[in-house]
């Protein structure tokens, strides 16, 4: 996908910048008929509030003949053109690919938020069920910590036998 922003290789074509055309003095001449060329001028002229760069790029494309020195300020300005269109293009795509992942990072939260509901629902019913709803909560948290310093690999057997019978009581009861 980047790829397609950087590839200058459209731009170039045998040695020249694409619309760039060499003079017999060796500096370059803007193609004046380049598509893009074209386009972008149509572009900068529809703007309210262009550029000095822009103004002046608009300016020379105007002029009926150039001196070798506004010559070069054209093609200077047609390549910088070029690259602040990338340069958009890329910021574009930037926002996007932020916007894509602020999206999945709050869709991620979401769905990690659910399953926690869902989990401290499902532990607040077995409470009821078990008939825990009655203590306060310091009385449950004193039971819960105990329970967790003295935990054995035994009693972790013990009480996973016992609770898959309760809750098999209580789903049969459903």
């Amino acid at each position: 996908m980047v790829d397609d922003v950087f590839d200058d290789r459209e731009l170039w074509v045998e040695g020249e910048p694409r619309g760039m055309v060499a003079k017999s003095g060796g500096a370059p001449s803007v193609d004046v008929a380049d598509p893009w060329l074209v386009a972008r001028a149509g572009f900068l002229r529809g703007l309210k509030k262009p550029t000095a760069h822009q103004s002046a790029l608009l300016a020379l494309l105007d002029a009926p003949a150039r001196t070798p020195t506004q010559e070069k300020a054209l093609a200077l300005l047609v390549r910088n053109e070029r690259a602040a269109e990338r340069v958009q293009k890329l910021a574009a795509r930037l926002r996007k690919d932020q916007s894509e992942a602020g999206e999945w990072l709050e869709s991620t939260r979401k769905e990690a938020r659910k399953a926690r509901n869902r989990r401290l629902i499902l532990q607040g019913l077995l409470f009821d069920w078990i008939g825990l709803d009655t203590l306060d909560r310091t009385e449950m948290a004193g039971l819960l910590a105990e329970a967790a310093e003295t935990v054995t690999p035994e009693h972790r057997a013990r009480w996973r036998l016992k609770g898959q019978r309760l809750l098999d009581q209580k789903e049969r009861a459903l």
